[in-house]
């Protein structure tokens, strides 16, 4: 169950942080902000989009639901 909760929380602040990160960007650049705001800004997004595209590289068909049903299973067959 420590599998899925730590991939569920990775999972949960990775899309967090992009969210955030981009509405960030987004009033930034809509409120003129200096061309290093931007520049850092997108540099941090760039870093956890990339982490996304990590993931997805090395574990293609990994989300949360398959983990969380893959663990029901098991649990299932134990009892």
């Amino acid at each position: 169950m420590a599998q899925v909760d730590s991939y569920k929380n990775y999972e949960s602040s990775l899309l967090t942080n992009i969210t955030e990160l981009r509405t960030a960007w987004m009033n930034a650049f809509d409120n003129n902000g200096s061309v290093s705001q931007l520049s850092n800004l997108s540099s941090h997004l760039d870093q956890n989009l990339t982490q996304i595209v990590l993931t997805w590289e090395n574990y293609p068909s990994l989300t949360t639901d398959a983990i969380v049903s893959q663990y029901m299973g098991e649990v299932r067959g134990r009892y």
